[in-house]
């Protein structure tokens, strides 16, 4: 950290820019483009991308563009791609003009000081290359509520350990091969995660857990945690946090004894571990290597319902590390019952 006598922190000047990705938003999207028009400090250039939309997006983003006249903003109209490419797209579009881009849903709303206070945080590390914010749950009438927190959780369930409010706290690399901490449009990036994650051989991760697994690789993935946004949960979410639900609970009782829930946390991170060793083979250690041939075997004996093997998992520690006593029960009455 660079300080200035005991107090102040010394200033960096930085370009920052947000990128918004918008498919079929017309509902939300106006009160989330005002919410970046009002930052109090200014972002210095936005680019909006439509992934092809066949509602009122397109015309609502040139009405805001006409009505704020004061911002640089590039509207980009394009096909259809997908959610992951979109923001790949804004992302080249971005990278190599801007020191640090903000990525923005077009259905959230943003604190007014959202871009002050953390650009307050990125100048008080020199090796930061992505951060992200902790945020609150809105629902489809902007009203914010409150989700059950789980004890010895951060950031709304998303981080299983405490890290004080208002804490800048580092994000290891381990952490991510087991969950993503962060939504996209929690984060912000460095020109240089931008431009390596534009080159990367990424065939599995979305967006967000790739920006955060390259930032983190060289240990310059941080959280604060203070929420700067609202973050907008509705049916038409393309990715949702399944734990936001406040009848998740009951969701998960229904769905719990399926192929798709038994496996999909140690399936992901099989996938973020088989990211690692594509692209950057230095970080497998022998206890990621041995992390990702667990993952491997347990998907293949609960896929398979391989009873008495899986029985003989419930030692391993990795096991312990992804589910619960409860969850390892509900592996294995899965195997039994299918």
């Amino acid at each position: 950290m660079k300080l200035i006598g005991h107090l102040e922190y010394e200033e960096k000047v930085m370009k920052i820019g947000v990128i918004v990705a918008v498919y079929n938003g017309e509902r939300f999207l106006l009160e989330q483009l005002e919410s970046i028009a009002n930052q109090s400090r200014k972002p210095d250039a936005i680019w909006i991308r439509d992934d092809g939309s066949t509602d009122q997006s397109k015309p609502l983003v040139q009405q805001f563009i006409t009505d704020h006249p004061e911002l640089c903003i590039h509207f980009i109209q394009g096909q259809n791609v997908g959610f992951k490419e979109n923001f790949r797209l804004l992302l080249s579009e971005a990278y190599n003009k801007m020191d640090w881009i903000f990525l923005s849903d077009q259905d959230d709303r943003w604190d007014s000081d959202r871009i002050l206070k953390m650009e307050k945080q990125i100048q008080k590390v020199d090796n930061m290359s992505a951060i992200a914010s902790s945020f609150r749950f809105m629902n489809q009438k902007s009203e914010i509520y409150s989700i059950p927190l789980k004890q010895g959780w951060s950031n709304q369930n998303l981080i299983p350990r405490v890290i004080s409010e208002f804490r800048l706290e580092p994000i290891s690399v381990d952490e991510l091969t087991f969950h993503n901490y962060f939504q996209g449009c929690a984060m912000a990036v460095h020109q240089s995660v931008a431009e390596e994650y534009l080159k990367i051989n990424n065939p599995y991760l979305p967006h967000d857990w790739m920006l955060s697994l390259i930032a983190a690789s060289k240990n310059e993935l941080y959280f604060w945690n203070e929420p700067l946004f609202d973050y907008r949960i509705h049916a038409d979410n393309t990715i949702g946090l399944p734990q936001s639900s406040r009848f998740e609970f009951f969701n998960r009782i229904k769905n719990m004894n399926t192929l798709y829930n038994r496996t999909i946390v140690i399936k992901q991170s099989k996938e973020v571990l088989e990211t690692l060793e594509i692209n950057y083979p230095e970080l497998m250690t022998e206890n990621r290597k041995q992390q990702l041939q667990f993952t491997k075997e347990n998907l293949k004996l609960i896929e398979y319902k391989k009873i008495i093997p899986l029985i003989g998992q419930f030692s391993n520690p990795f096991y312990h590390q992804y589910k619960s006593k409860f969850g390892q029960i509900m592996d294995l009455i899965y195997c039994i019952t299918h």
